[in-house]
Order: structure tokens, then sequence, then C-alpha cells
């Protein structure tokens, strides 16, 4: 009995002791875990869960490896390269949008592009594109901006416009004997222009002169009207007839000066711009209407000159507004003398020199100065027509038909007495500068492109 007894207390002190054993290691779960495994989960609540996460990368587009623009004298070619790749490794074409003529690609043996050649025909700017495309129809487009140039040798200043430009003017020969444009180089505003530029070293000491303003030019004919171009010397250069503009073009000249719209404005002539009839009132003695139609015409021929020299060209422009010659004492005309031809006169100028702004204003300042000459004549404006007293007199047979050819017997510009003596008017149609005028013109230009 007593070892029975003792071996039953030795089996339930080995319960005891697996029960504490199995305690222990529960204690370790959390309450939280006791509570909520029931007896029946606790294999379950113990076990290890695994979740795979796939992730997917989205396609991409090609890139474009190219440069932004390209430069090339007509008879020269430029090669480049356009290096398209995509980052998936599914590139599927390189295709090019508005190529102009003289753009060549350039194919490797899958046909894909991997470069060009540009050879411009002509000289001007063209944007075109560039689109590769991968299997998936993603795009990636860049611009490339083609360029074509004639050859430019050294610093080349070219003068165009009307006569103001040309030179025409002075109270000298050139009212008798002159070329077709009636130009008078040397005293022209544009080549003393040079001589000061040079002066100060902006200019090279070899530069070439070129001048295509023709007097009586409106603004369609620096466009279209085939003329001579001559140099500062007044010798004939070199070449075929062509418009004012393809000189420019076809030299491309450092500086371009422009002086237009006089003929556009009836400065010399201003009597079609006049009702007649209106008596001595300005309000009514100017037909807008017609104003407004030649100005037009003036504005978009000058905006598309303009924009042709800055797309086809490297020079810088230099454009001119107009001053007002008009006498403080005026002849006048019939039904508008004294103060209404001047008050005329006066919006006559200020709707011109607004058109010419406006075109200014429609291109970049980078390439374009505007120099304002309206205040030019303040002062000094025209006196009386027909030149010296001489001129005036009676009896000089053929020499007053000439005068007279060219003055209509007195501009309606010009003072009713002697006017002033220091004048930058000609005297002998009292519209045009004379030399004196003529290096007031020089004057303000050169220091507008030396301020730049």
């Amino acid at each position: 009995m007593p070892r029975s007894h003792t071996s039953v207390g030795s089996r339930t002190l080995g319960v005891l002791a697996l029960l504490v054993v199995v305690m222990g290691c529960s204690s370790t779960t959390s309450a939280d875990e006791r509570v909520s495994a029931a007896p029946d989960d606790i294999g379950r609540a113990t076990s290890t869960t695994t979740t795979t996460t796939t992730t997917t990368i989205p396609d991409r587009p090609p890139e474009l490896r190219m440069p932004s623009s390209a430069r090339a004298e007509i008879g020269q070619t430029w090669t480049d390269a356009i290096v398209a790749s995509d980052p998936d490794g599914d590139l599927a074409t390189v295709e090019i949008e508005d190529a102009p003529r003289g753009f060549f690609p350039l194919t490797n043996s899958r046909g894909l592009i991997t470069g060009f050649e540009w050879q411009p025909a002509e000289a001007g700017q063209w944007s075109m594109t560039v689109v590769a495309t991968d299997q998936t129809g993603l795009v990636q487009r860049e611009e490339l901006l083609l360029i074509g140039r004639h050859p430019r040798v050294g610093d080349h200043v070219m003068a165009i416009g009307g006569s103001v430009a040309a030179g025409f003017g002075r109270d000298r020969s050139d009212y008798f004997t002159s070329d077709e444009c009636w130009r008078g180089e040397s005293i022209a505003h544009p080549t003393l222009m040079v001589e000061q530029l040079v002066a100060a070293g902006a200019l090279g000491a070899s530069t070439q002169f070129s001048m295509v303003a023709c007097s009586g030019h409106d603004g369609p004919a620096l466009l279209n009207t085939p003329v001579r171009a001559t140099d500062g010397d007044g010798d004939v250069l070199d070449g075929a007839a062509k418009s004012q503009l393809e000189w420019a073009v076809t030299l491309n000249p450092t500086i371009v000066t422009v002086m237009a719209g006089a003929a556009d404005a009836h400065l010399l002539d201003p009597t079609p711009l006049l009702i007649e009839g209106a008596g001595g009132d300005p309000e009514a003695a100017l037909d807008r209407t017609l104003l407004a139609e030649r100005l037009d015409a003036f504005d978009d021929s000058l905006d598309e000159a303009v924009a042709t020299l800055i797309t086809s060209t490297d020079a810088h422009i230099a454009l001119l507004t107009w001053y007002d010659p008009t006498a403080v004492d005026p002849v006048g005309v019939d039904g508008c003398d004294g103060s209404c031809f001047r008050a005329v006169s006066a919006e006559l100028i200020d709707e011109l020199n607004q058109r010419i702004r406006s075109v200014a204003r429609r291109h970049p300042a980078a390439r374009l100065t505007l120099v304002q000459l309206d205040d030019l004549a303040v002062g000094r404006e025209a006196p009386n027509g027909l030149g010296p007293d001489i001129l005036r007199e009676n009896g000089l047979g053929p020499l007053q038909g000439i005068a007279d050819r060219f003055t209509g017997g007195g501009s309606p510009w010009c003072a009713d007495d002697d006017g002033p003596d220091d004048t930058v008017i000609s005297r002998l149609d009292c519209v045009h500068p004379n030399e004196d005028g003529q290096r007031a013109i020089a004057e303000r230009v050169a220091q507008a492109l030396l301020d730049l």
C-alpha cells in the first residue's frame, strides 16, 4: 500500500509539472490572441500566411536626341544625327513631318531614320517635326528648325526704301541728271551712317555698301519692282535687276536700313488725299477712307518685307519713322491752305508713323531697331520753295521750267515767305531732306544702332 500510494503521488506530480511547462510555453501568446483563439483554433491562430504582390512597369514613350536647328548656306550641306531609342526596346518607326525641299533623311538597314542632310535651295527658315513611335503606339515629337542663307562676306550695309533713303533731295544736280532711281548715294543717310559706324568701330573699315532704294517706290514696289543696285560711289553692282527685297535676301547684309512710305502717303503731292470744297476745316479736308486704303497696302507690304528680312537674312533692320516737313506758314493747296494744311499734314504723317510702329511691334526687337525721326524738322521746317531767290525770278526760261517740273511751281509744304535759314529740308521741293537733313538722319540711325 505505501509503495502504491507513492507511485500515484509521483504520477500526480509529473502531470502537474507537465501542466506548468505547457502553461509556461503558452504564456508567450498575448492576451488578445488567447481570447480570440478558440481551443479548437489553436493550430490555425499560430500558423504563418504569405501574400505575393506583382508590380507591372508601365510602357514608356520613345526618346529622341537631335539638334534643335540646322543652318546651311545655299550650295552647301549640313549633316547631323537623329538618335531615336525606346527604354522598353520596342521602337517601331521614326518619321518626318513637313520636311521642306532640300531635306534628305538618312536611314539604317531597318529603314529607321538615323540622321539627315540639309541642302537649302533658297534662303529662308522652315520648321519641321521628327516623330518616333513604339509598338504600343506611344509617341515622342521634336521640332527641328532648318535655316537656309545666301553667303555673307564681311560687313555689308544695304539701304532700301524710297527717295529719302536713296539720297534724293540734295540741292544739287540730281534734280537734273541722275539714274532711273534718282539716287544721290554719296550724300544719302545710309552712306553717312556707315561712315559713322566705321569711325566708332562698330563696323569694319572694309564694310561694303549697297543702295537699292529707289525714288517713287511705294510698299508693293519694295517687293516686286526690279532695280539695279549701286555702291556708295554710284557704281552699278553686278547682277540682274531684282526687287529691293530680293537684293537684300541675295546679299544677306549685316544691316538693312528701311525708310519707306512717302509714296504711299502721297507726301510729294497730297492733293489726291484732300477733299475738294472742304474749305479751311482740317477735319473735313482729309479723305481718311482713301488714306486708310493706301496705308493698309503699305502696312501689308512693309510687314512682309520685314518678315522676309528676318527669316531669310541675318541682317539687323533699322526701320525709320517719318518727319513732318511742313512749314510753319505753308503755301497749302486750294481749299486747305495755311493752318488747315499744316493740321492735315501733321495727321497724315502721324497716321503713316502709326503704321510703321505697328509693323515694328510685330517683329523681334533683337532683330529690329525703330529709329524715331518724328521731330527731326521741328524748328527747321520747309523753307520757301524753288530754292534761291534767283530761281523764283521771272525770265529764267528753261531753268524755271525744270524747277517747276519737280515742285509743281511751289510745294504746299513750303513756306509762304523765305522760311527758316537753318533748315534740314530741301529748298527745291520742301519735302526731301537737304544734306544737313541727311546727315541728321544718319546720326540718329547710327546712334540707335550703337545703343544696342
